[in-house]
Parts: structure tokens; sequence; C-alpha cells
């Protein structure tokens, strides 16, 4: 058995029965299938277990507020079945349990991370087992596998570049085959199967150790079933593959030194919203790279800008659009009516933080507390320190210069979310941290130590958060993963 576990908490099955896939993929976001459909294309069978509904999208006839229409009831969570908890602090969980994940809110932002993100880790002493250098191959096949393309910048930001001397990018991002909205991880489903409501429990293992397969519940049905596999990846979230790994074995299987779940980071993120007197845009953004654009990190370059927290942020900016489109609580809060609404025009402007990872910041199963299924409860815990306030009145300081160069004679400015405030919960990652040594639960091939058979290929790896949107980081590690386990087939080796 897995270290530390018992034939109570563990499922195992007879090595010699005949797997029914090749790899079994829990998770229905960009990494999951991404690994599936690369698996596919070599010949191996595959099935994805996307514990949602799955949204039937028309391409032809898309568009991009059509897209944001259709997509709206998939984003509803049931909270009985997906409850957690918190440690002391309030957060909010952004999830999404529907195919396709959190492709169906990222907006297509696909950002290479800062190589200075690379170096900062290893001051945090949490380093990268690749630089940015080994890493670049894989976010050059992703880009291509993305088909990433880049919009123009609309004159607002222009200003911003000449008031504050910043450097203000165009949005660089996916788009679906339309042309006209973000690219959802449902538009590269081809060869794989993909079965939906079908919540994963627990891993299978055999007596040798080995993982082989899931045990998953009908959401619609509540019935039981497993699928058995040659090989099993967790493509969950970090919170939702920590949950599998701790549910399955206590400390993770193979006793992955009890580091499963350690080192959770997140984002922290201030919003505002700059509300115009100007009347909106005479047309419709007809594509999510529209007025959209990105501030890469301009702190802690080197020795350029110094601050007194190591890491960086950077920020998103969007607009100028119509007020109207705002949803009536946001509208209530800025004190609109909807008929007024309707003459105004708006930008947002996101500051995003790197938080460094602290051993303290974790994520456990409470013991007692169970949700609709039958699982344990996940209880996230993100631990802070001085710097983050640090950074946080840095990054309050930056985006408010932004909306101040945003704005018009007659603009408001009202703050959406601040550090201090209520947190989010959006980014999550490293609670599988990958790793050159046994110190890291997951080592450079994507594979959970000590345990034959088990990958990871989601932001649990990443051994930081680095200062924007890591969406591209993740899929190239996510590629990497696929890689490794078609080389390991290739060579008949036991992957």
């Amino acid at each position: 058995l897995p270290q530390g576990c018992s034939p109570a908490n563990v499922r195992l099955v007879p090595s010699s029965a005949t797997p029914e896939v090749d790899a079994v993929i829990v998770g229905g976001g960009l990494s999951g299938l991404l690994v599936a459909e690369q698996l596919a294309a070599h010949g191996h069978s595959t099935l994805v277990l996307e514990a949602g509904p799955v949204l039937a999208r028309d391409l032809a006839s898309c568009t991009l507020r059509g897209f944001r229409e259709q997509v709206e009831p998939f984003l509803k969570v049931d909270e009985r079945a997906w409850a957690y908890r918190t440690k002391g602090e309030s957060y909010d969980w952004i999830r999404v349990r529907a195919g396709g994940g959190r492709s169906l809110i990222w907006g297509g932002w696909a950002l290479r991370p800062d190589p200075q993100s690379f170096r900062d880790a290893r001051r945090w002493g949490r380093p990268w087992p690749v630089g940015y250098q080994d890493l670049e191959v894989h976010l050059w096949r992703v880009e291509r596998l993305l088909s990433v393309s880049e919009g123009t910048l609309h004159p607002s930001y222009q200003r911003v570049s000449e008031e504050l001397g910043l450097e203000v990018l165009p949005k660089r991002g996916a788009l679906s085959p339309c042309g006209c909205c973000p690219l959802v991880s449902l538009d590269w489903l081809r060869r794989a199967r993909l079965r939906p409501h079908a919540v994963a429990l627990r891993l299978l293992f055999d007596a040798r150790k080995r993982a082989v397969g899931v045990e998953y519940v009908d959401a619609l049905s509540g019935e039981l079933a497993a699928v058995r596999a040659r090989v099993t990846v967790l493509a969950a979230s970090p919170i939702e593959t920590t949950r599998l790994l701790l549910a399955s074995a206590p400390g993770g299987p193979g006793g992955a030194q009890g580091l499963v779940g350690h080192g959770l980071m997140d984002h922290q993120v201030r919003s505002y919203l700059v509300l115009h007197s100007a009347p909106p845009p005479a047309r419709e953004a007809t594509t999510p790279l529209e007025r959209a654009a990105f501030i890469p990190r301009f702190v802690n370059l080197g020795r350029r800008r110094r601050r007194d927290y190591f890491g960086g942020f950077s920020l998103e900016l969007h607009g100028p659009e119509a007020a109207a489109e705002l949803d009536r609580e946001t509208l209530d809060t800025l004190g609109v009516d909807v008929a007024a609404a309707s003459r105004l025009s708006y930008h947002l402007v996101h500051a995003i933080g790197e938080v460094p990872p602290r051993p303290e910041s974790t994520v456990t199963l409470d013991p007692d507390l169970r949700d609709s299924l039958g699982r344990p409860v996940p209880v996230i815990h993100l631990a802070s320190g001085p710097e983050d306030a640090a950074m946080a009145r840095d990054m309050e300081e930056s985006a408010l210069a932004v909306c101040d160069a945003l704005a018009a004679e007659d603009s408001r400015v009202f703050e959406l979310r601040s550090p201090t405030g209520r947190g989010v919960t959006s980014h999550e990652a490293g609670t599988c941290p990958m790793g050159r040594t046994r110190s890291a639960p997951v080592d450079l091939e994507g594979r959970v130590r000590g345990v034959p058979g088990l990958y990871v290929a989601d932001a649990s790896l990443l051994p930081t958060g680095l200062d924007r949107p890591p969406t591209l980081t993740v899929l190239a590690l996510a590629l990497n993963t696929a890689d490794s386990i078609l080389q390991a087939a290739r060579s008949g080796a036991a992957i």
C-alpha cells in the first residue's frame, strides 16, 4: 500500500484486471483536454472525467455576446456538492464545474512568464527545476496549438504609456475557431472521449502501489462507477487535485513526503472601474482581443525599480465598453440605474500581484465535514506577510495612476476588489510542485513520486505563482507531462 495508508482508505483492485483505456484524465479544462488529445493523437485510448455538464456550441453562428450568454448558465456552482472551508480568512473560490472549466471565463489570455519570476523563485527557496529557456520550447509549441494572436491597442491606452512611461502591450490571446470568442478547451475535443457529470472520488491502486484508475460518482444518478487505466492524469485544479490525492491516501499516495497540499499560492488582486460620462463605443467588441491591454511587471527587475519585497505585479486593462453591459449588482454598487448606464462607458483596471510560496499556506481536508456527494470538504488556508501588504500598497498606487491616465475630467473611479477586503481564490497553484529532488511531490516528467502510473498536469505543478495569469505556463507543463507519458510508452517502460 502507499505509505501511511490502510485498506479502509485506499481502493485496491486486482493488478491482473484489464484496463479499459490507456489513460484516464480527471478534469475537462484546458490542461486536461490538452493531455487527452495529445495522447489520443498518438493512438492511445483516452477518457476524460468531467464533473459537470458540457456546453454545446454552434461555432458557425457564434458571436462574442452570444458566447457570453451561452456560458452564463454553466457558471453556477452547487455549493452543497462543492463546499469548502477557509481557515480564519474569508475567501471566494472562483470555480467552474462544467466542461471547459475556467476556459469558459479566462478570456483567452495567453502570456509568457517573465524570466525574472524564475530568479525570484530561487530567492524564495522554491526554485523552478527548469529555467525559462528550458520551458521556452514548450511555450512556443503551446502558442502554436492555441493559435495565439495579438490585438491592437485602443488609443486610450497610448495615453497611459505616454503619461506614466510604462510599457503597454496589446492583449495576446487564444481564439476559438469561430474567431470571435476565447478558446474553450472543448474546441480541442477530437479523438478523446469525455464523460460528463463524472465526479472523481478517489484513485484506485493495485497491490504494487501502482495507480490503476479512478472511482467516480455519476452526479445525476448518484451511481458509483470506476474506470481502469494504465495511466491516470490529474488535471482537476490545484485544490481538487489535492483533494483527490489526500482522499485516496493520507499525506498523498506514495507518501510524497507529506508535502501534497503545502505551499498553496494565489495572486492578490486589486481592481478598479473608471466610469466615464462619454457615450459607449459605436459598436460592440467582436473579439476578446479588442479593447484590452497588458502592462507587464515593471518593479524588481534586476536592480531596476527595487521595492521592499520580492516578486512583482502586472496589470490587465479592459475597455472602453458600454456600461449597460455591466451586471445589475455592479451597477447598483456604482449607483447607476439601467437607463443612465446606456449613456455611459467604462474601463477596468486589474493589478495582479505574485504572492510568495509559504509552507503554512495549505489545502487540507476537514476530517468531519462532508459535502453532498460524501467527499471530505477541502480547507483552504492562504497565509500572508508584511511583504504582501507592501506589494498591495504599490499595486494600489500603480492601478490608481493608470485609472487617472484613463479618466476624463468628469470620470469617476470605483474600487471593486482590494487585497485587504474579502479575498478571492482564482489562480491557485503550487500544491504539488514539480522538482528535481524528493522534497518535491512531483518529478520533472509530471509523475507523482512513489506512484507509478500517476501524473499531474495542472497548476498544482507550479513552484511559484508568477506575476501574471499563468495559463500559458500551466499548459506548457501539461504538454511536458503528455510528452513524458508518450516517451514512456514508446520506450516500452511502465508508464
